[in-house]
């Protein structure tokens, strides 16, 4: 061949495969497609394996292969399939959809026209960037607060509405030879920071300002940590997982505590649980400012650019996005709802009404690519004021110098 035809020859593949590639939603029916979805390596994937992907192919025609992998190796092997092209939906943390829009690893689901008017606004807004709708909520786990209401009534105590109660009604309930007040979720970088955004939210503190300048070290925020150290008296000493702090409310060894709301139906297993039934859920104390504040996980779902089954994979997410088909999924256990209708409907887990409440007002943490680095300095900077090894202004100002220099060097500041 020619070199005159040998560059035509090339410029008709590539502009081929550009083509499929870039393949749009036609909207046209997808039967005998198979797609490709890698997901978490937990529950909530078993399920969809189980229940939902046998339904979806009844229906559709469309075959449904399931891939996972361990949280902690999920981002990981995600950013290389992405790059190679090889599935066509991904499961995606909150954290990781701006950094995969950045890189045009994500297909805007605009032109899909799947219906979002069923969800949480906020759950919505996690995804839409710049204008552009690229991935849909899949689970949405809040932090709620736990009371034991038993040793509340023994105590001659009524629930707590503002952080001041639950931190005089954890004094009054820490009895520490059988009993602590509350239970502090508290390891380093992201757990302790999850237990503490919700109070500084409450103070009326922020991490960063619209310029994207670490703040959480100003009047507001370190009255918030000074908060948190003395609530942290009445916990148990150490710096406690999620499980652990769980395992002390169901053994009755904790009163009261916040935690993700995947735990609140542990609360009533009695293979697990001491105290089936008389823990009560309820919406997150007030902080001085008179407003409540939750911190939200949650899953999102999405299409990749590369996908050469465009189609079919909108026809998955436009399944689960179904009243009929979340509902199921969320009475499945393992899905944490994503539609307000859901959390009212008879024969709901008795914690839903509640966990509806919860998330009008619960908020994700900054979604930045950076994450992982500003939650462990605040973390550790949290560690080293309730431990008492630095003043609580000295924490926050030595890791707001810390992520100040992580915000710089990662071009935030012109």
């Amino acid at each position: 061949m020619g070199r005159r035809h040998l560059g035509k020859g090339l410029l008709m593949f590539g502009l081929t495969w550009l083509l499929i590639c870039s393949q749009v939603y036609t909207g046209s029916p997808a039967t005998g497609a198979t797609i490709r979805y890698m997901a978490v390596a937990e529950p909530i994937s078993d399920y969809i394996q189980k229940e939902i992907v046998p339904a979806f192919a009844k229906e559709t025609g469309i075959n449904v292969q399931i891939d996972t992998t361990d949280y902690v190796k999920l981002h990981d092997k995600q950013v290389l399939e992405l790059i190679a092209g090889k599935f066509d939906v991904y499961q995606i943390d909150q954290f990781w959809v701006i950094n995969y829009v950045r890189n045009k690893w994500l297909e805007p689901l605009d032109a899909a026209k799947i219906p979002v008017a069923n969800y949480y606004p906020s759950l919505i807004k996690v995804g839409n960037i710049n204008g552009k709708q690229y991935v849909l909520p899949l689970s949405a786990i809040p932090v709620d607060y736990y009371y034991n209401k038993k040793a509340f009534a023994a105590a001659g105590l009524k629930a707590p509405d503002t952080w001041d109660e639950v931190l005089s009604d954890a004094k009054a309930l820490t009895h520490p030879s059988d009993q602590w007040g509350i239970a502090v979720r508290g390891e380093r970088g992201n757990p302790i920071t999850w237990s503490f955004l919700p109070i500084l939210w409450s103070f009326g503190g922020k991490v960063f300002d619209e310029k994207w300048k670490p703040v959480y070290n100003n009047k507001e925020a370190v009255a918030a940590v000074e908060f948190f150290k003395k609530l942290n008296q009445y916990s148990p000493p150490g710096w406690h997982s999620a499980q652990d702090v769980a395992a002390l409310m169901q053994q009755g060894k904790a009163a009261q505590l916040t935690l993700m709301s995947v735990y609140n139906g542990a609360m009533d297993d009695p293979a697990q649980s001491k105290v089936v039934g008389d823990i009560v859920f309820t919406d997150m104390p007030k902080g001085p400012t008179g407003k409540r504040a939750s911190i939200l996980g949650l899953w999102t779902i999405g299409i990749a650019s590369h996908s050469r089954n465009k189609d079919a994979a909108a026809q998955f997410l436009k399944y689960l996005s179904r009243f009929d088909v979340a509902k199921k999924m969320a009475f499945g256990g393992t899905v944490g709802a994503t539609m307000p209708k859901i959390y009212t409907e008879p024969g709901a887990p008795r914690y839903y009404p509640v966990l509806g409440k919860v998330l009008n007002y619960a908020q994700a943490p900054p979604l930045i690519p950076e994450s992982e680095q500003w939650f462990l300095s605040i973390g550790t900077a949290l560690q080293e004021a309730l431990s008492g090894s630095k003043t609580s202004q000295q924490a926050m100002d030595d890791s707001v110098t810390q992520v100040t220099e992580i915000m710089k060097n990662a071009g935030y500041y012109k």
